[in-house]
């Protein structure tokens, strides 16, 4: 069976619209006469987001010095692209956590992507990335396209996590072979249709490989370790019973010391413990 993604997704279109909040926040940001002004009076009106998104600036995934107590005053020392990734971010997660499925937890799903997401902004921050904060909507993402995969192919997807644990085939790979295409593709696609950056679509879809990735091998590598952390950290699952198979070639890509690991999944421990507090309190 071959799928035609875009036809897939136009037909999940309605289950899988990105919200009006989310669009217009991410309109604003694309724009070139957007302002600073536009964006925090736009998430402002919604008092459950901006309750959310102070808690996260406030969490140890920054660790400010000084409370930030507005959105104005977040907007200012995060910057707009951060704080709309941050804001899309929360959107997409309350808007799927309670997407009904009788094979993955949500909860669960969505706890993996967080920690994946905070993996993945940490290792950029030792790699000495600019605007490290990009990451972690990366992360948050890389597994996006299992909830189309969720919804359209229930019974398809219980046997791919059946197998995947009777064999430790990886996900990806098996979905392949029943559908002839995978939650990578499907989630690049996905994005692509809620008009999110390139890099983010592309991490999306490498993360398991990242050195196929032609522009943004360096993303999607620093998802694909952020991703593998999350695992050896036990941070929930997103359908995968086992740590996903290693790109050896993409350490090389992030260029951190091997000895730094240690150092970092503790960081990454220690943020997650105050971070998923903001989503799931």
């Amino acid at each position: 069976m071959s799928l035609d993604l875009k036809k897939l997704i136009e037909e999940e279109g309605l289950l899988f619209t990105l919200p009006e909040l989310a669009m217009k926040i991410n309109s604003i940001v694309n724009d070139p006469e957007g302002t600073f002004e536009d964006l925090a009076e736009v998430i402002s009106r919604d008092v459950g987001l901006s309750i959310q998104l102070l808690k996260i600036v406030n969490s140890g995934l920054y660790n400010f010095q000084e409370p930030v107590g507005t959105i104005s005053h977040a907007i200012s020392i995060v910057g707009m692209v951060q704080l709309r990734d941050l804001a899309v971010g929360s959107i997409i997660i309350n808007t799927f956590k309670e997407l009904p499925s009788q094979t993955i937890s949500m909860k669960s799903f969505w706890e993996h992507s967080i920690a994946t997401g905070i993996a993945a902004q940490t290792l950029a921050i030792y790699k000495k990335e600019l605007n490290p904060e990009r990451f972690y909507m990366a992360g948050l993402l890389h597994e996006i396209g299992r909830l189309v995969l969720l919804v359209k192919f229930q019974a398809d997807i219980d046997k791919v996590i059946q197998q995947n644990y009777n064999d430790a085939t990886p996900a990806h790979i098996i979905e392949n072979n029943l559908l002839e295409v995978d939650h990578c593709l499907i989630g690049e696609a996905l994005l692509e249709s809620w008009n999110l950056p390139k890099y983010q679509q592309e991490v999306v879809r490498y993360h398991h490989n990242p050195m196929e990735s032609e522009k943004f091998s360096v993303e999607a590598s620093i998802v694909h370790f952020g991703d593998i952390i999350a695992h050896l950290l036990n941070h929930s699952k997103s359908g995968e019973h086992y740590i996903p198979q290693i790109a050896v070639d993409a350490w090389g890509n992030i260029g951190i010391p091997v000895e730094m690991l240690p150092t970092i999944l503790r960081v990454v421990a220690e943020r997650y413990e105050e971070v998923i507090a903001s989503y799931f309190a």
